[in-house]
């Protein structure tokens, strides 16, 4: 900092102060930063002399140089107020001070009032038309630049390069070579600058082949590209994804020594666009082995990563990270890419630590990061941390309506109907504008939940609020109807595509059979499945959900007839493991055993298997008691590597009861109910085991199955009861927790029927239980005494 002192032992000036002259201090002014020569020009007030003109010129140039135009503009209002004459230089310097730091509103206030001074000249204009550029005011800039032909003024070189740069900024690269066309015909002399305006106007377009047409056009000018004109011609390339361009200028530019850190990062970048991963990584592996000039900086890494992200391989995007941390500290738009690269695969855990990393870091989540978390938590339906980040961001003013988009559809996919609707309403309250997604995420919402009538409460506001729907909307809304029963509904808005100008895609006409197939309306969805392949938007899906629909409908010839049309169709309508699953189902429920194996062998040619299709063509021989079908394909599950389900095993069972195979039933759920979970989805195995053992008087061993299903499995025996000859009026008597009753009452009966002691004894121990059990039932529903003086009496008549 300037101080009187240093000042006064400077050489150039005497210490008398009568030698000092205001020439001097002008002259001093001029060499010094702007600090120093407000220092100077505060002396000069201090030792009583007036400043003049050059003065204030000289010290708002100063400041002009040090960006620092709010004292530039303090100078002028000071040399005003002094009643000082200005010149041009004066608005020249306090224009350019406005210009650099992109206050265009007071640059052109000056150039007026320079204007009605009649102190205008070409050199206030080209600074006036830089300042329109900065601030984007392309219309503006054109005005002014026409205006010197009527006042008589010839524009310069920098003139146009000005306002070829002002197009430029606002992407009017017509009007940019439209200008480089006219300043040619005009004869001035394009320089340097003029051509890397016009490419860099060129590539904010989009038109990477006219920036490379002007590229070429410095060797015919006899002008050199520098390391600005290959950094625009790259990132030109880079916004059109041109990779293979961009590579060829990078090896260019590098051969002429015009490339620099920024020429390589658009390189990298351009190549992540286009889906080059490979080659971004390896044009950074070039820049850590090249000269310091060229290191990978943040910026680099960034376009690495976001290549990466590009990409999908988070694990990779995690690693470049996890290298530039090694030597660099990364910056929030670092975190952005590696957490959206994360989100985008869904490791959702990895995005919440990087998240904390990024806090203990000192940074601030900016809306971005917020969104790319929230979106990686909806993926794996962690609805609640994606709420708890929404009100973090929130509670930040950081909400905007993309974030509540995201947080929308994670509540969707969690099945939070009422907080998804919770938190549209509050967009109203914090004004915010929903937009079409936000309206679509909120009816998918409510058909995830099937909660048809509000799905389409809302599709009637929307159209109240005069959103447009899309086809995502209507999707929406045909699979809200077509969950919740409402095959009729989801017909109808399926027919208001048309209305509305909009094409159906297949997961419209997809939703829409499924609709249908849900009713078990075969007719209907028989009619959508011809209608979408009319209409090329029928895939694989709609075809399955028109076969199961006419399975569900006892319509297996019309199943099997689809699943036929299938087998020629191309590749993409080919029949899939889904496809048999549910033609083996139509046969299965019209018990055709032999139809439903002829499929199974049919899909087992060429597609593997899964355990649904085991199940289902196990049920459909276990319904028509071919046993041993049964337990052959039971081998051929387990030689396959699949595990039998509590389905197949409860199906198994089944068909060797009804072939009165009692033994067998009893080995096979021996052998195969290890694994088994003892809860509610177990009962038909277990039922039917309790059954088997009833027949075979096994009562130790009923016992003991009903003691390993415990209470939950319990809990839907009373559903079997029939199959345990239980009395009926026990039915009608036990709810709820009745169930305990109802199985131990099963059991009683195949003790009994053993005959020995042992049996009776034991007989008279479930007595003392179901007596407990009838006990609370009772209270809860019928008369105590009766139920209890009941069970004495067939208790004692049981065991003599």
């Amino acid at each position: 900092m300037w101080s009187p002192g240093r000042f006064a032992q400077d050489q150039t000036i005497s210490r008398n102060v009568d030698d000092v002259t205001t020439v001097s201090y002008n002259s001093k002014i001029s060499s010094s930063p702007w600090s120093d020569a407000l220092g100077i020009f505060g002396l000069v007030l201090v030792n009583g002399w007036r400043p003049d003109v050059v003065s204030y010129n000289s010290s708002i140039t100063a400041c002009t140089k040090g960006l620092q135009w709010t004292r530039a503009l303090s100078l002028l209002n000071e040399l005003l107020l002094g009643r000082l004459s200005t010149t041009v230089i004066t608005y020249g310097a306090s224009i350019s001070a406005c210009e650099k730091v992109s206050q265009w509103q007071t640059a052109l206030s000056l150039f007026f009032e320079a204007e009605s001074k009649n102190q205008m000249n070409i050199i206030l204009c080209n600074a006036t038309i830089s300042s329109l550029e900065k601030g984007h005011q392309w219309q503006r800039a054109l005005h002014l630049f026409s205006q010197l032909f009527v006042k008589a003024l010839r524009p310069t070189v920098t003139t146009w390069n000005a306002l070829i740069s002002a197009f430029g900024k606002s992407e009017e690269w017509q009007r940019a070579l439209a200008t480089l066309e006219n300043m040619h015909l005009m004869r001035f002399q394009e320089d340097v600058i003029t051509l890397n305006a016009a490419i860099d106007a060129c590539g904010k377009g989009g038109q990477w082949q006219f920036a490379l047409m002007i590229l070429a056009e410095f060797g015919a000018k006899q002008l050199e590209p520098n390391i600005v004109s290959c950094s625009s011609a790259v990132s030109a390339c880079e916004e059109a994804k041109e990779w293979q361009q961009a590579l060829f200028l990078l090896f260019y530019a590098l051969d002429h020594s015009c490339a620099d850190r920024m020429t390589c990062n658009a390189a990298i970048s351009a190549c992540g666009l286009g889906s080059k991963w490979p080659r971004s990584l390896a044009v950074l592996d070039f820049m850590k082995g090249s000269p310091l000039a060229l290191h990978p900086s943040v910026v680099t890494y960034n376009s690495a990563i976001s290549a990466c992200d590009t990409a999908e391989l988070w694990y990779k995007a995690l690693n470049l990270f996890e290298t530039c941390c090694e030597g660099l500290s990364a910056d929030i738009i670092m975190f952005n890419a590696v957490i959206s690269a994360c989100a985008k695969c869904v490791q959702w855990e990895r995005v919440l630590s990087l998240l904390v990393e990024l806090q203990m870091g000192g940074l601030s989540p900016t809306v971005i990061t917020c969104g790319a978390s929230i979106s990686a938590c909806e993926k794996v339906s962690q609805w609640q941390t994606a709420l708890s980040l929404f009100f973090e961001a929130e509670s930040k003013n950081q909400m905007n309506i993309i974030l509540c988009n995201a947080t929308i559809s994670s509540l969707e996919k969690g099945h939070q109907w009422q907080r998804a609707l919770h938190l549209f309403s509050q967009l109203f309250v914090k004004a915010l504008r929903p937009t079409v997604t936000t309206w679509n995420a909120l009816i998918s919402a409510f058909g995830k939940s099937e909660e048809w009538q509000r799905a389409l409460a809302t599709l009637e506001n929307m159209h109240l609020m005069r959103f447009q729907e899309d086809v995502i909307t209507l999707n929406a809304a045909i699979d809200a109807c077509g969950k919740g029963g409402q095959w009729q509904f989801a017909l109808m808005i399926l027919a208001e595509f048309g209305a509305k100008q909009l094409e159906p895609n297949i997961v419209s006409c997809s939703s829409a059979v499924s609709a249908c197939e849900e009713a078990k309306e075969w007719q209907q969805a028989l009619f959508l499945l011809f209608y979408a392949l009319d209409h090329s938007c029928a895939d694989r899906m709609t075809c399955n959900a028109a076969i199961s629909a006419c399975g569900l409908g006892s319509k297996w010839p019309r199943s099997l007839a689809v699943l036929d049309f299938m087998k020629g169709s191309p590749l993409a309508l080919h029949p899939s493991v889904v496809t048999y699953n549910s033609a083996i189902s139509a046969c299965d429920t019209a018990e055709l055993w032999y139809k439903a194996l002829n499929l199974f062998e049919t899909c087992c040619e060429g597609l593997s298997a899964d355990i649904i299709m085991f199940n289902a063509v196990i049920s459909a021989c276990a319904k028509c008691v071919q046993w041993e079908r049964v337990l052959s394909l039971l081998v051929e599950l387990q030689m396959g590597g699949l595990s039998p389900t509590v389905i197949t095993c409860g199906a198994s069972i089944s068909a060797c009861e009804k072939a009165s195979q009692w033994q067998t039933a009893l080995q096979l759920f021996s052998s195969v109910s290890k694994d088994f979970v003892p809860d509610g989805a177990a009962v038909a195995a277990y039922s039917g085991a309790i059954s088997v053992c009833k027949r075979l008087a096994q009562w130790q061993q009923g016992l003991q199955l009903l003691h390993t299903l415990g209470p939950v499995g319990q809990a839907d025996l009373v559903d079997a009861s029939n199959l345990m000859s239980f009395p009926w009026r026990w039915s009608l008597l036990l709810h709820g927790p009745r169930s305990v009753a109802v199985a131990s009452a099963a059991v009683l009966s195949g003790c009994c029927r053993a005959g020995s002691l042992g049996a009776r004894l034991q007989a008279l121990q479930v007595l003392i239980n179901l007596q407990v059990a009838t006990e609370r039932c009772v209270q809860e529903h019928l008369c105590k005494q009766t139920a209890v003086l009941r069970l004495e009496s067939d208790t004692l008549a049981s065991c003599g």
